[in-house]
């Protein structure tokens, strides 16, 4: 390789860089954005109306402002740990609630293995909470699928 394309290619590296940073400015503005509506300027006390994904989408919000406020991580860090703790937490409800499901009913083993997987996920700071969020989701609608088949098959839960 030429001096000239290694030089082209770490310019490109450099770049790749910056837009990788813009769009993660971006990503967080719009979730600040997206949570406007739940915080106001007195901040009292917080109430969480809807499910579980609505909690991680408040805290997600809360992370954020507080690392804008006071260009701290250490209060995002741990909000960071209750929102994986959090995802730990339902992922484990939804294997054991699939488990006594199986006992009586013919259960996809896909299923049991992508919640495995998630929560190595959890496990690996690697993963933003924003692709936990989109992983769990995915996780619900296979769920949501499998108990319609279920319920299709004629057998009651």
């Amino acid at each position: 390789m030429t001096d000239k394309e290694t030089n082209r290619i770490s310019l490109l590296e450099r770049w790749l860089e910056e837009l990788q940073g813009r769009v993660e400015r971006i990503e967080k503005e719009l979730r600040l954005l997206a949570t406007d509506n739940v915080f106001t300027e007195d901040m009292g006390p917080i109430t969480v109306e809807g499910g579980f994904m609505n909690l991680i989408d408040v805290l997600d919000g809360l992370s954020l402002r507080e690392e804008r406020a006071e260009g701290e991580v250490n209060v995002s860090a741990l909000l960071d740990l209750l929102i994986r703790f959090l995802f730990r937490q339902e992922a484990q409800n939804t294997q054991i609630k699939l488990l006594i499901l199986s006992q009586t009913h013919p259960i996809s083993g896909e299923l049991f293995d992508e919640i495995g997987l998630f929560l190595n996920d959890v496990e690996d700071e690697r993963f933003t909470i924003q692709q936990l969020k989109f992983r769990w989701r995915q996780i619900e609608a296979m769920v949501r699928e499998e108990v319609k088949r279920l319920q299709k098959s004629g057998k009651s839960l």
